[in-house]
């Protein structure tokens, strides 16, 4: 209807948005192990240096997670050593 402007092909596009919208992902394998008790298996982390230090100085945070009740510890630390 306008004389001038390119042409689009409409079709290509239509097929890669339903493409990737029907992609899926298989489930997580579970593991094979788990806790049976508490404390009994313990992940930790450790993140930083923030940029912006907290109110006592603290830059690093130490994380401590237990498999079994999903309880969480965290210390606050001023250098990561």
């Amino acid at each position: 209807m306008v004389i001038g402007l390119p042409t689009i092909d409409a079709h290509k596009s239509i097929r890669e948005g339903f493409i990737m919208g029907k992609m899926h992902r298989l489930p997580f394998t579970k593991t094979a192990w788990r806790a049976k008790t508490p404390l009994q298996l313990v992940h930790t982390d450790i993140w930083g240096p923030a940029h912006n230090p907290s109110l006592g100085g603290k830059r690093y945070f130490l994380l401590f997670v237990d498999d079994y009740t999903r309880m969480m510890w965290v210390y606050f630390l001023e250098q990561k050593s």
